[in-house]
């Protein structure tokens, strides 16, 4: 027996397909760092649940207030956001932290605006559609190929899984690591692999060819 199908599931599902990314695209002015206001998540995230019929209900679970300095504050909260599928009723829960420091008395409304973007970004898995900033320089077109050359050069020599060929270039490297091999390294180590390429590869780097 197949289980009824949940509606507002579907409906947030729809939303996230619909949505896209949202790049970076505030600045704190103060700090000098790119961030997603709830503005800028709200301009486009509030028309797609409109579209799909899901309504979101903030219900504040904790508030934890401090003082800084002589007016200053700093809130945390915590919010349960409820998306409510506006058909059947159904409820799906997100619950999310908020933390925000004014120097006035706007920290409570800062910290539940924060929590808002925070449970909208995460519960739709809303991406900024730039590179990791952890993931290192971009892998250039030919340093991609020289990867699969040398990948095509060990099959034929035996070194049929990755951990072989890894093994294979520790040992020629004297303890390098081919996965941070650039493309001098790894078109030395396909000239070991296979000779034949020596003319290839010497060519290439001279800027004959590509």
């Amino acid at each position: 027996m197949t289980a009824p199908q949940s509606k507002v599931l579907a409906a947030v599902l729809a939303v996230m397909k619909d949505v896209g990314a949202i790049g970076k695209t505030d600045e704190n002015k103060h700090f000098g760092f790119k961030f997603r206001g709830i503005d800028t998540v709200l301009d486009r995230v509030a028309p797609l649940l409109r579209d799909h019929g899901v309504l979101t209900r903030p219900e504040l679970r904790n508030l934890q207030h401090f003082p800084i300095g002589k007016d200053g504050s700093k809130v945390i909260v915590t919010v349960a956001y409820d998306f409510t599928h506006a058909e059947s009723g159904e409820t799906w829960t997100a619950v999310v932290p908020g933390e925000a420091n004014d120097q006035q008395d706007k920290a409570t409304s800062k910290a539940m605006s924060v929590a808002y973007r925070t449970a909208l970004l995460q519960a739709l898995a809303i991406a900024t559609g730039e590179r990791d900033p952890h993931a290192g320089p971009p892998v250039g077109r030919r340093l991609l190929q020289l990867q699969q050359q040398v990948k095509m050069a060990g099959a034929k020599k035996g070194l049929e899984s990755f951990q072989q060929l890894r093994d294979d270039y520790a040992l020629w490297s004297q303890g390098a690591d081919i996965e941070a091999a650039d493309e001098k390294d790894l078109g030395e180590y396909l000239k070991h692999l296979d000779p034949s390429t020596h003319t290839t590869v010497q060519r290439t780097r001279n800027g004959a060819r590509r």
